[in-house]
């Protein structure tokens, strides 16, 4: 296939040639992504054809819908989720820490998969599914260590308390349990690894088992970092400063210095973890992508789905997680300056710990008919809420 190529954008160390020709973006596309599992992030395209574009948004490549639209993505060495993969030989032995996976929805297991579909032999160490609130899902329970397979990867589940109802005192349970659970674990049984993936969310206490097994085995450790500490507790806590602060900064450092690559989510993060010690040298800007099922979904809704195509309405939606580190008031306090404009209504999708207090909140403003929590969805049905 041959288009002419309309647009050239630059990436740190990539190219996207974006062209047209007759075959639409589904057929064009879906082989190369789907086939390591992934889909690509887009930016920087300023024009296609005689169409003109400002600026095509992280993951928007599901929402492209032009049928003589031809992407074709050419990556050199370390480009995006490449730059991941990357760190690790094929028909390698990975270790990947994790306090969740799936049933939970997060990025590494989209990970995990294309590492097994590599070649490698990967095993998960990860606690039970708790996330965001609630009890266990059926086949679970606190006590014991649980076995299962996940898409060719091993998975090794620890003791995890449920998080309850999201509230604070749960949270704190469950985040304690696992470490507790993971420290023990990793000091009393031996796993074979090659190299270590950390997948650190919050708290960031969930690496110290990555730190064990890295000891132990004297292997590389990839520390991939999508929520920044101490931050995350000065920013959503009463906690500013004091001993915890102190002890998590040093912990912190000690997984930074440690860490033979750092990978980011986010080009904001390099100047805190920069602040923390000289480790310039090991980072990698990796962002996460749109997930591969985005690629040509269905995007057509019945009468029960949720949410109704509303041709009089202008629509800001909020989709992922609700909790103290969204800053949800203050899309809050925006939806209340447009509620004398009842076409802007305000649509979140998605759970978590500041959900009950934000639902209060808006009924407090009289706010029910201008903002609507459909609540927690799988992210298959996603591009149905997006489109």
């Amino acid at each position: 296939m041959n288009p002419e190529v309309a647009t050239i954008g630059g990436l740190d160390d990539g190219l996207i040639e974006v062209g047209v020709c007759d075959d639409p973006i589904e057929p064009a596309v879906e082989d190369f992504l789907v086939g390591v599992g992934f889909s690509i992030a887009l930016f920087g395209v300023r024009s296609l054809g005689n169409l003109d574009v400002s600026r095509l948004s992280k993951g928007v490549l599901a929402c492209i819908h032009a049928p003589n639209l031809y992407v074709e993505v050419v990556l050199y060495l370390d480009t995006y989720i490449d730059s991941i993969i990357n760190k690790f030989k094929n028909n390698m032995k990975i270790l990947v820490v994790c306090q969740y996976f799936h049933p939970e929805e997060f990025k590494v297991n989209e990970l995990v998969e294309g590492l097994v579909k590599r070649g490698n032999e990967v095993t998960v160490l990860t606690g039970k599914p708790t996330y965001p609130r609630g009890d266990y899902p059926e086949g679970y329970k606190f006590w014991g260590v649980q076995k299962e397979e996940y898409k060719g990867a091993k998975v090794i589940r620890l003791p995890e308390l449920t998080r309850g109802n999201g509230g604070a005192i749960g949270v704190a349970r469950s985040l304690f349990s696992f470490l507790v659970s993971s420290t023990w674990y990793a000091k009393r049984h031996d796993i074979e690894a090659d190299a270590i993936l950390c997948f650190q969310l919050s708290p960031v206490t969930m690496a110290n088992a990555a730190l064990i097994y890295q000891k132990k085995l004297n292997v590389k450790l990839v520390h991939w970092v999508q929520d920044l500490w101490p931050e995350s507790v000065t920013a959503t806590t009463p906690i500013k400063g004091g001993p915890v602060i102190k002890w998590l900064e040093r912990f912190v450092t000690k997984i930074y210095s440690k860490s033979d690559v750092i990978l980011i989510q986010s080009k904001a993060f390099e100047k805190s973890i920069c602040a923390k010690g000289d480790f310039k040298e090991k980072l990698v800007f990796a962002p996460n992508w749109a997930e591969a099922s985005f690629i040509g979904a269905d995007t057509s809704v019945d009468e029960s789905f949720p949410l109704q195509p509303a041709e009089d309405e202008f629509r800001v939606m909020f989709a992922g997680n609700i909790g103290e580190a969204q800053d949800f008031g203050n899309i809050i306090k925006a939806a209340n300056l447009c509620k004398d404009i009842p076409q802007i209504k305000w649509i979140v999708v998605g759970d978590g710990r500041a959900r009950e207090e934000s639902e209060k909140e808006v009924a407090r403003l009289g706010l029910q008919d201008t903002v609507k929590f459909l609540g927690r969805h799988p992210v298959t049905s996603m591009p149905k809420f997006f489109a």
